[in-house]
């Protein structure tokens, strides 16, 4: 028994090893936590071989890997439809089932896995005792102080020491060596997000440079790069002004919220240091207390609309502005467009007629060369045929006078071969005539030969043919009266046949009809189930359209009841 629950406290302890490096490879920093957080539990409470240094570096990367979590969620495949939702929902239960959690399905699925669960595990099992002071504070930093101006500043030197807190781990540990340095670019996109939240929280415009100087381990494009991706998620409201080098922070909260927590935590303070200092008050500043909490009570609902007025018109004249700021930028982005896509047709246009020019003048030349080179081989033929010297480079040539020298010879050379044709043409004319009549008896007596001989082939094919068809005729006789006894016989194979062949005509005639019904039937079923789900669409239609305007009328109403309120 003892053996078995070894072997397997070994293979849990070495598949939960296993999965935290999967997940730290993944960046799946929510998994990692829980990987890290089960083999700690599960170690601790069967591994009694653990020593006090492998607790302390396993407490260690639970925290870390913990801190390493981002604050908000990332959508699946980028994607926030149903689908998405559901193929999120199947994946968070089934790593909660590999991890070993028990999961309700009915449960939200958000709520399974959290990095809120994770720092409330962190506090109820004291593992800030275990780690160094190192990763404490880092805890700290990033969980609980409100210090936006120092907190990247504070945290820089803890993160530089924590590639130096790794120890050497024992025998008995599952994990064999332990990388803390994984863990520092995720802490510090942590840090900034945490720091920039905080900022939100005071600020509603701050300089570029000054976001710069408060996050020294990191420059601005990658906080930049950080801001967009907790944008594109909703985590933060931050708009960057890249022309006026500014930040622009936007509410998170209602503004009448925001000075009621800062106005809340004031007050409590306050009255805390104040019973510190006289705990027991007059009764007159207990009457005055009392009177000025029952005048609050009944200006507060007052209060709160008049702050939520404000805060909407408020709103609303920035909106205008930066509308009218986009409005601007957006038209001069256009002229700017404009310019340079009229520059670029001008550019266009110019390169095009240029390498037209340049074409037109390279056909020229070329069309010049290779005339001056016909001219060339004109005169050369012309020179060689005549005896005469032939054309030396670089010798002068009138293409006008050698063309027209040129033809000339031609037009010789073809009056003379047209003579000399016609000549040729008399004595060949000549000479066919008397061979003509030369061969005229040799005609006549070959012509009688083959008649004589056409006539016997034609007789002996004739005869042949005569043997061979009473021979074949005789042969015909004799099978027709062999054959003449299976009449019967044939004529009632034939009758049968032509029965059977009439009852399966039959059959499948009547399979048809019934099919055809079939048919006929299904679809009549099938049109009436359409004009039933017609029916029942117009009449969502109409529903939908009606719940339309009603909704219409009533955001209408409510404009101008707002309106009314504002204008009283």
């Amino acid at each position: 028994m003892s053996h078995a629950l070894m072997l397997t406290s070994a293979v849990v302890c070495c598949c939960c090893s296993r999965l935290t490096q999967i997940f730290a490879v993944s960046q799946a920093y929510l998994y990692h936590a829980y990987a890290w957080l089960k083999l700690f539990n599960f170690s601790r409470s069967y591994n009694k071989n653990l020593t006090a240094s492998d607790q302390q570096m396993m407490a260690t990367s639970v925290v870390l890997a913990t801190l390493s979590i981002l604050p908000y969620e990332r959508a699946l495949f980028g994607r926030t439809d149903d689908l998405s939702h559901e193929q999120e929902k199947e994946r968070t239960i089934r790593m909660a089932n590999i991890l070993g959690f028990t999961v309700d399905k009915r449960a939200d699925y958000k709520s399974i896995l959290t990095r809120s669960a994770l720092v409330s595990s962190i506090n109820s099992m004291n593992l800030l005792a275990l780690v160094p002071p190192e990763v404490r504070a880092t805890y700290e930093l990033l969980t609980s102080e409100f210090n936006p101006l120092e907190l990247c500043k504070k945290l820089d030197p803890l993160l530089a020491s924590l590639q130096h807190i790794a120890s050497p781990m024992s025998a008995a540990s599952p994990v064999k060596d332990l990388n803390m340095e994984q863990y520092i670019p995720s802490l510090k996109q942590v840090a900034v997000l945490r720091a920039l939240k905080q900022l939100n929280e005071v600020y509603s415009t701050m300089h570029i440079s000054e976001l710069a100087g408060l996050v020294p381990f990191m420059g601005f494009g990658d906080v930049e790069a950080v801001v967009v991706d907790a944008v594109k998620y909703e985590y933060l409201q931050l708009r960057v002004d890249h022309r006026n080098g500014t930040l622009h922070f936007g509410s998170q909260q209602l503004e009448g919220d925001k000075i009621r927590n800062h106005m809340a935590l004031l007050a409590k303070r306050l009255a805390k240091a104040a019973a510190m200092i006289d705990p027991t008050p007059p009764a007159a500043v207990e009457q005055t207390r009392t009177a000025a909490l029952q005048l609050c009570r009944e200006n507060v609902a007052k209060e709160h609309s008049r702050l939520l007025a404000r805060k909407q018109v408020i709103e609303k004249r920035k909106e205008q502005a930066e509308a009218l700021m986009m409005e601007q930028e957006r038209e001069e982005e256009r002229k700017r467009l404009q310019a340079a896509r009229e520059q670029e047709l001008l550019e266009e246009k110019r390169r095009r007629e240029e390498a037209a020019r340049r074409e037109k003048e390279r056909l020229e030349r070329e069309l010049e060369e290779q005339e001056m080179e016909e001219a060339r081989q004109l005169l050369e033929q012309t020179r060689r045929k005549k005896g005469g010297a032939l054309v030396k480079d670089g010798e002068k040539i009138d293409r006008k006078a050698l063309m027209q020298e040129a033809l000339s010879e031609r037009l010789k050379e073809a009056q003379e071969l047209e003579r000399k044709l016609a000549r040729l043409a008399k004595t060949m004319d000549h000479l066919e005539r008397a061979r003509r009549e030369e061969e005229a008896p040799y005609l006549e007596a070959a012509y009688q030969q083959r008649l004589q001989h056409d006539q016997e082939y034609y007789e002996q094919q004739q005869r042949q043919q005569l043997s061979a068809h009473k021979l074949a005729w005789d042969v015909d006789i004799v099978e027709k009266r062999r054959l003449e006894r299976m009449a019967e016989e044939k004529t009632s194979f034939a009758a049968l046949i032509v029965s059977r062949r009439q009852d399966e005509f039959e059959e499948l005639k009547r399979q048809r009809e019934r099919r055809l019904a079939e048919r006929r039937a299904q679809k009549k079923i099938e049109r009436e189930i359409a004009r039933r789900h017609e029916f029942v669409r117009r009449c969502r239609e109409q529903v939908q359209e009606r719940a339309a305007q009603i909704d219409e009328e009533r955001q209408r109403a409510e404009e101008e009841r707002q309106r009314a309120e504002e204008e009283r």
